[in-house]
């Protein structure tokens, strides 16, 4: 009976790894069925950007990217202690009026959101992270969903830009198995996802100022709290 039990010993992991494979498969099913929405619709995009010590070539490229999407302005939230992404907004400001700054000395992510936001002038706004690159069509592309007004938010697929080494690969890899399967699937069975990632999501701007309060006083049981950005304004 030795090798009874030493079945009988892989058994939990066996069993571990067909969850795993069912779960997939519950995923990979629907996502499979899961067509970007292709209407042509367009309306204006503000892009709002909080800035806080980020690499100010990354920055350079980030906000080249933006602006080269045809969006109608890039406000870009800047900490009054980083001074290298003020010389490069500053720069590239001189050169595009629809780059427009706003100095924060207030701490957190948060404000910063909110500051652009209550600034924006467009209908849509995309909340953006600052090392954020984005391909040339992507301001196109997030808006073709909003020609149905029960649409309140969208996200984008993302990738790790130029993975190197084992971790970065391994989270280009996460990040493909979100974007392929995970959020196309909750699209498909469940019209929503559980969280638009802040790299980029885009919202309408009257959904983003009614929920200001809630998204700045953020409670649980009476309890002033703070929770992940991202699912907080999903």
């Amino acid at each position: 009976m030795r090798w009874a039990s030493e079945y009988v010993m892989y058994l939990p992991l066996g069993l571990l790894g067909l969850g795993r494979w069912l779960s997939w498969l519950v995923r990979r099913v629907p996502a499979a069925l899961y067509r970007p929405m292709r209407t042509g619709h367009r309306e204006p995009l503000s892009v709002v950007v909080p800035v806080y010590q980020e690499d100010p070539d990354i920055f350079r490229a980030a906000l080249s990217s933006w602006l080269v999407n045809d969006v109608e302005e890039v406000i870009l939230v800047i900490d009054v202690t980083d001074a290298d992404c003020q010389a490069v907004a500053e720069e590239i400001e001189r050169r595009d009026r629809r780059v427009r700054i706003l100095l924060t000395s207030v701490p957190g992510k948060r404000d910063a959101l909110r500051r652009g936001w209550v600034a924006a002038r467009s209908s849509l706004v995309a909340l953006v992270d600052s090392d954020t690159i984005w391909a040339p069509d992507v301001a196109a592309r997030v808006c073709e969903p909003f020609a149905d007004p029960g649409i309140g938010g969208v996200g984008t697929r993302q990738n790790v830009y130029n993975p190197r080494g084992l971790w970065q690969n391994l989270n280009d890899m996460y990040l493909d198995y979100r974007y392929f399967d995970e959020s196309p699937a909750q699209t498909v069975m469940g019209q929503a996802v559980s969280c638009l990632s802040g790299r980029t999501a885009v919202y309408r701007r009257a959904l983003l100022l009614e929920h200001t309060e809630a998204f700045m006083q953020e409670s649980f049981l009476g309890v002033p709290c703070m929770s992940g950005d991202d699912k907080r304004l999903t």
